[in-house]
């Protein structure tokens, strides 16, 4: 990492854990004990919401695989989303560490062409579910809430940059990525010599983009299919919010707990340069739950039970890269005594 690059992050960080120890010292450290007790033997089911989380996950990505899922057990599916789920949890700035892990892991299997194109289909995927939880946010809380005028135009500037976004996706699922952007990269005067390094691999980056345009062109079943899995998996996030205010006996309907979801996940990936989110989700939650008149401290709250149940899950993750590891090795060990047996006979 330059020297450059390094100092911005830094300064991000700070930034974020200056925001982050105001909010909790304006929330209060003696508040935020005791509710943490209370909290208790709930922290269950808000962990536990995650792994359907993440099942859902590993099913869309199994989706996308179709045939060549066959080589790869779903269990194997599942443990590296959650491998890949963690370093992107700890990745600052764009969260996207753990797609490059998820093509290694995969490769071995399926090929390089195949692994790279299935990761960005199901990063594409993920990112139209986002934007259809969105703009469902925006019409539902449109229509049932009492909004200022500054939230409303706030709204409505974000309904057409969501609709104009999944016009793009669309458009890059039925025509492809890579060779669209090589070409737009090579009009580029300063970009030029990268687009001659790119061009130089052609033939991999079409074989990419048709598998891109497959799952839209030619299998849009499966493509819808996908779609609605990933967005399911998100409504079921929005139970943890639900299941935190019930824990410390604050009710909130199931409908608030899926706008402080869509609210809070609209205005953290506005802000996605800030590393592991410092400050910007804490921020977030405020701004949404002083939106839906709810008291603006219990967002600090909530922040911190949700990077409890995070840490639990970014451990998890880490552990079984560090398991895949160590079998890994083992079964090259006992492939290499097998051998030896084999060859000393």
């Amino acid at each position: 990492m330059s020297k450059k690059r390094k100092l911005t992050s830094g300064i991000l960080l700070g930034l974020g854990f200056s925001v982050l120890i105001f909010l909790l010292y304006d929330f209060g450290f003696d508040n935020i004990y005791k509710n943490i007790l209370r909290i208790s033997w709930w922290f269950i089911p808000i962990i536990g919401i995650y792994f359907l989380v993440y099942l859902q996950n590993a099913w869309v990505w199994y989706i996308i695989l179709d045939d060549k899922a066959k080589k790869i057990p779903f269990r194997k599916i599942l443990s590296v989303t959650l491998s890949g789920m963690a370093i992107n949890d700890i990745t600052p700035v764009v969260n996207l560490g753990g797609e490059p892990y998820k093509i290694y892991a995969i490769k071995e299997h399926i090929g390089t062409e195949d692994a790279v194109s299935s990761v960005i289909l199901y990063t594409m995927i993920h990112w139209l579910s986002h934007f259809f939880i969105w703009i469902t946010g925006i019409l539902l809380i449109s229509i049932t809430a009492d909004l200022s005028d500054i939230v409303r135009y706030f709204l409505i500037a974000s309904f057409v940059a969501i609709f104009l976004l999944i016009l793009f996706f669309y458009r890059r699922h039925r025509k492809g990525i890579f060779i669209s952007l090589i070409d737009k990269i090579s009009k580029v005067p300063f970009l030029k010599g990268l687009a001659e390094k790119l061009s130089q691999k052609e033939e991999t980056f079409v074989a990419i983009d048709e598998q891109i345009k497959n799952l839209y062109n030619n299998r849009p079943s499966d493509f819808y299919l996908s779609i609605f899995l990933d967005y399911l998996g998100r409504i079921i996030s929005s139970f943890e919010f639900y299941f935190i205010m019930l824990a410390i006996n604050f009710h909130i309907s199931l409908l608030d707990a899926f706008f402080i979801y869509a609210g809070y996940t609209l205005l953290v990936n506005i802000m996605f340069f800030m590393p592991l989110q410092l400050g910007t989700r804490e921020g977030s939650l405020v701004l949404v739950m002083e939106a839906l008149k709810i008291a603006t401290g219990m967002g600090v709250f909530v922040s911190l039970i949700m990077r409890i149940r995070e840490f639990f899950w970014i451990g998890l993750g880490l552990s079984l890269i560090r398991f895949a590891r160590f079998r890994k090795k083992s079964d090259k060990k006992v492939s290499d005594f097998l051998k030896f047996e084999s060859d000393d006979k």
